[in-house]
């Protein structure tokens, strides 16, 4: 049985994988473009868009700052 708290979790990496593409995109920002400004590779970059790698706080920080957004934009979606 899984918990609700690792439903929960699994939901807001799907999240912020969903605005995380969903603002690149909207930027026409290619992955490897995105990745060079950051400092993350491109791969793992794509992970985290299909909600699968486990991002860090560091990370979501970098790429706020780069798509010039709040960090909670990326977290929940208002960006």
């Amino acid at each position: 049985m899984v918990s609700l708290q690792t439903q929960e979790y699994r939901h807001l990496r799907e999240q912020i994988g969903k605005n995380i593409h969903r603002i690149r995109s909207k930027r026409r920002l290619r992955l490897e473009k995105l990745a060079g400004k950051t400092g993350i590779n491109a791969r793992r970059l794509d992970s985290y868009e299909l909600g699968c790698g486990e991002i860090t706080l560091g990370e979501l920080l970098r790429i706020s700052r780069v798509f010039g957004v709040d960090i909670c934009d990326l977290m929940f979606g208002d960006g």
